[in-house]
């Protein structure tokens, strides 16, 4: 991936984080999109256990 690109890709996550963190159905939505929550809000299993090892704080 070249720079320009890269910085790019991290400029629109910044702009998408900054934007769920003020409009809470986008980042619903946006969680959704990307197979994060199920249809009914709950965190999809692999997401689970991304989020118990980050706060366990257990190296993959």
């Amino acid at each position: 991936m070249r720079k320009d690109e890269f910085d790019l890709m991290a400029k629109v996550s910044d702009e998408i984080v900054a934007k769920a963190r003020t409009d809470k159905a986008f980042a619903k939505q946006f969680l959704r999109e990307l197979g994060l929550v199920d249809p009914k809000g709950q965190l999809t299993k692999p997401y689970r256990m991304i989020s118990y090892v980050k706060t366990a704080q257990i190296q993959p």
